[in-house]
């Protein structure tokens, strides 16, 4: 395969570096870039970001043997080392992790550097796969506060989930029952304020049809309001609906693209539940002003990114955070 940026024949450049080790140089040297923005999104500190992208090239060059061509290119299997990488130093914080003096927490960066040092170990961008799905987390910062969102997770045995869900640390908001439309489902909030609804639809032993294993679940004021919000700014496909005779929204899905949002009017032990979403669509200028123009506040403007899109952030009237986004990049090719 040949590097479509800087016409090298990456192929020829793995084959020398596995026949000769001391050719892994050049793939350093094309790929540097794309593995360090890559890390640099998900590792708030710049010299952790440093230390683990070095940390991926010395395990590369050590397992440069037994990578094979499978259709694949390079620059994949080495975006998977470092996601590994950032998940172990991400345990290894957590682990070792101490408050720091407080003058070195309010201290002002360096002359020069718009970014401040998550010198606590606070994990900037993390990627969870569960089950089909993919969650996305950080920890809060002044630019972006932490919320408590609410998920729609379908598991093989709510039970035997919710169990080890109250191991885990989490504390019980209702124990399995069996649901009218079909699910044996519990409720949990974990350590950090997120409510979880795990469960199992018993028709087919996992989720029903047109869901993923997590689905965000919005808990809203005027869940009506917010439909029509979803449907005027993302083009939002109402699926479902239940409602009470005073137009009281409690139950709804909508379809945007490929994937689905459920929402309810918050009551009672389900309070306000707001969510955080990653929107990918074809044209992110488009869709970032026609979200404004429906009411959505800015958080930054479309702009691109240096892991390879271009990105803008709304936050609704509803409070739930939009990060819209385009790829003009694909860092995995």
């Amino acid at each position: 395969m040949t590097d479509p940026e800087a016409g090298v024949d990456e192929r020829a450049l793995v084959e020398a570096a596995q026949s000769d080790p001391a050719r892994f140089g050049d793939l350093y040297e094309l790929h540097f870039n794309r593995v360090y923005a890559f890390v640099a999104r998900r590792v708030w500190d710049r010299a952790a970001a440093e230390d683990v992208t070095s940390e991926v090239f010395h395990k590369a060059l050590a397992g440069i043997g037994r990578f094979e061509w499978r259709g694949t290119p390079f620059v994949a299997w080495l975006l998977r080392i470092a996601s590994n990488a950032i998940v172990d130093r991400a345990k290894r914080v957590a682990r070792e992790r101490t408050l720091p003096p407080i003058d070195e927490v309010l201290a002002p960066p360096p002359e020069g550097d718009d970014r401040r040092a998550r010198i606590d170990g606070a994990i900037r961008h993390a990627e969870l796969r569960i089950g089909d799905s993919v969650v996305e987390v950080s920890d809060g910062s002044a630019a972006f506060p932490a919320i408590a969102s609410a998920m729609h997770l379908y598991v093989e045995d709510a039970d035997a989930a919710y169990a080890r869900a109250l191991e885990a640390g989490a504390t019980s908001v209702h124990a399995p029952v069996d649901q009218p439309y079909g699910d044996r489902e519990a409720g949990v909030k974990d350590p950090a304020g997120n409510s979880w609804y795990l469960a199992t639809h018993r028709a087919t032993g996992l989720a029903p049809e047109g869901l993923r294993s997590v689905t965000p679940y919005v808990q809203a004021r005027d869940t009506a309001g917010l439909i029509d919000f979803v449907r005027r700014a993302f083009g939002g496909e109402e699926r479902d609906r239940t409602e009470s005779p005073d137009g009281i929204v409690h139950h709804a899905k909508l379809r945007i693209g490929d994937s689905v949002l459920e929402m309810g009017e918050a009551h009672g032990p389900y309070g306000l539940a707001p969510v955080a979403i990653h929107l990918h669509v074809a044209d992110v200028d488009a869709v970032y002003a026609r979200a404004i123009r429906g009411g959505a506040e800015p958080i930054f403007s479309p702009a691109d990114q240096p892991y390879g899109e271009r990105s803008g952030g709304v936050r609704d009237p509803f409070g739930n955070h939009w990060f819209i986004a385009t790829y003009f990049e694909d860092v995995a090719s």
